[in-house]
């Protein structure tokens, strides 16, 4: 009885010790699921401020190009009235 009684104490006492373990593992997973998320909000920030700064220049471009197009159509009117 004696012995059963000390194995089964052992066998607590790793079980323990296990319980910790898993607790402690879960305890570093979670911060670093924390972190992780925090992270990917820092992304999907930065990925709206980059798409919104897309956004702004393409819109520049488009003008940019029309104002070209005027340009071209103007010089080709001087061209045509000198020639």
């Amino acid at each position: 009885t004696k012995k059963q009684l000390s194995d089964l104490d052992k066998r607590y006492q790793n079980l323990a010790e296990a319980h910790h373990m898993i607790g402690e593992e879960q305890d570093n997973l979670q911060k670093q699921v924390s972190q992780l998320q925090q992270k990917n909000n820092e992304l999907q920030q930065q990925n709206n401020e980059l798409k919104q700064q897309n956004s702004d220049l393409k819109k520049k471009n488009e003008l940019a190009a029309e104002r070209t197009q005027v340009v071209l159509q103007r010089l080709t009117r001087i061209d045509q009235a000198e020639g």
